[in-house]
């Protein structure tokens, strides 16, 4: 039952699914139980333990129109190792184009990050979102990586969508926590 599946953005929630048509998942408000009734094509539920109770009643919704974007898996060389991300363009792609610079952290994904480029994407900006060095699919160590190697991995990105077919001539960095210090020395 996919379509049943709850999605936010670009990301899909885990799902438990019952022998007797019953679904769990997890909200940002704690677990919710939900009843499927096939007949009415719907599931009705509750968040637990939640004061006052939360109830969820989600329901069956045409098929939505195909999507007004494409994503495109990357590879970015910078120096000695390799970037793995997304390019996020909308189908009459402009000009312009955004390269997502992520926080401290030593982690693969963050779902802001596919957020954000869904927004941009929406306005015809593309956007590139890259898996920091040591990351996720790309190369490197990113224990060991200093805001100078990371400011070398964004002006790889710059490269990148300059010599795009898409012939970008406005290029910008939208960055978070350390990020933004990436971006500005990069």
């Amino acid at each position: 039952m996919e379509e049943w599946h709850p999605q936010y953005g670009e990301f899909v929630l885990s799902v438990t699914i019952y022998s007797l048509g019953k679904v769990s998942f997890n909200t940002g408000y704690g677990k919710v139980v939900m009843q499927v009734d096939s007949n009415a094509l719907e599931m009705i539920g509750a968040i637990e333990r939640s004061i006052p109770t939360m109830y969820l009643h989600l329901k069956r919704i045409p098929n939505p129109p195909p999507p007004q974007y494409t994503v495109q898996e990357i590879s970015i060389k910078s120096d000695s190792i390799s970037l793995y991300g997304h390019l996020h363009e909308p189908k009459v792609p402009g000009k312009t184009a955004m390269i997502i610079v992520g926080g401290r952290s030593c982690y693969a994904d963050s779902t802001k990050y596919a957020l954000n480029a869904k927004l941009l994407r929406e306005y015809g900006i593309s956007v590139l979102v890259c898996n920091k060095r040591g990351t996720g699919q790309s190369t490197g160590d990113c224990t060991r990586a200093t805001i100078a190697d990371l400011s070398q991995d964004v002006v790889a990105c710059k490269k990148y969508l300059e010599q795009h077919p898409n012939q970008y001539d406005n290029i910008g960095v939208l960055g978070s926590g350390a990020g933004g210090w990436v971006m500005a020395k990069a």
